[in-house]
């Protein structure tokens, strides 16, 4: 297998994804104790669950397809995420692993800003279409 050249889309998404000397064999470096200043919560894990968690090796993100369970486990991974990412994944360091996670989190308010945008133009078009109909109806 080749190796992808330098800048190649590949590149950008092991950027974004926070994928750095990838070794398959030993996912995880960060074996030692989680640290303190990255704890909190993990937005990007709660609103991207499934994409999120298959990026940052937590595959137990994807019991959030499952009927009732998902929603709990959605909390879970906003609670836990960082936790878990951080012993799954190689971090050059804690503002590396921070990092990555903001763009995470950015990205969740974007998918999230953008689904709210389009439910509200769907919502506003079928309103008047509905309203219109209605007047010509009288």
């Amino acid at each position: 297998m080749s190796r992808p050249r330098v800048g190649s889309e590949d590149d950008r998404f092991n950027e974004f994804v926070g994928n750095k000397g990838h070794d398959p064999i030993h996912p995880g470096r960060n074996d030692g104790e989680f640290p303190e200043e990255a704890r909190g919560l993990n937005w990007g894990a709660f609103g991207l669950n499934v994409i999120w968690g298959t990026a940052m090796r937590v595959h137990i993100a994807w019991l959030c397809i499952l009927p009732f369970i998902g929603v709990v486990m959605q909390f879970v991974l906003l609670i836990k995420g960082n936790e878990w990412a951080w012993k799954n994944r190689r971090w050059d360091s804690v503002e590396h692993f921070l990092s990555v996670q903001r763009k995470w989190a950015w990205a969740t308010a974007v998918v999230f800003g953008l689904m709210f945008l389009i439910s509200l133009a769907i919502s506003t078009f079928l309103s008047n279409l509905i309203y219109s109909n209605l007047i010509y109806s009288l």
